[in-house]
């Protein structure tokens, strides 16, 4: 699950965040995203939920941008758990600068998306009690 919170965090920190305030902001949208049921909404013939998620996001920065100074987030709720070390990583080797937040996005969705399907599909293997290694093992 925290795999496919990257391209956020990633969103958020080329948006000009800093990287507390990112990891923040980012958990604060998934929890308000959820809270609020805000999925209900997602219907896959009006486009990509990818694409929802990131104007979602995009909206979700420009009013946080404009209520800075409100109370703690939080409202009681527990954190999602992400790596926010690997979402750094990634921000810092994978196009900081060069790609503009939403390029950044569509291209850590798609990099979380493989890696998470290649750790699911190893997982299976492995459980089938199969011993060697998958083709594509060197990318999980």
């Amino acid at each position: 699950m925290s795999e496919l919170l990257v391209p956020a965090l990633c969103f958020v920190r080329s948006s000009g965040w800093a990287p507390a305030d990112a990891e923040d902001l980012t958990q604060e949208f998934f929890a308000r995203l959820l809270e609020k049921n805000y999925l209900r909404v997602v219907e896959p013939e009006k486009g990509r939920f990818r694409t929802f998620l990131r104007f979602a996001l995009k909206r979700f920065l420009a009013k946080e941008w404009e209520r800075r100074g409100a109370a703690k987030r939080g409202g009681g709720q527990g954190p999602i758990a992400f790596d926010a070390a690997l979402a750094e990583e990634r921000f810092a080797t994978e196009g900081a600068g060069t790609l503009s937040p939403e390029q950044l996005y569509d291209r850590q969705w798609a990099l979380s998306l493989l890696n998470e399907a290649l750790t699911r599909l190893a997982l299976e293997y492995e459980a089938a009690g199969k011993t060697a290694s998958l083709p594509c093992s060197d990318l999980i």
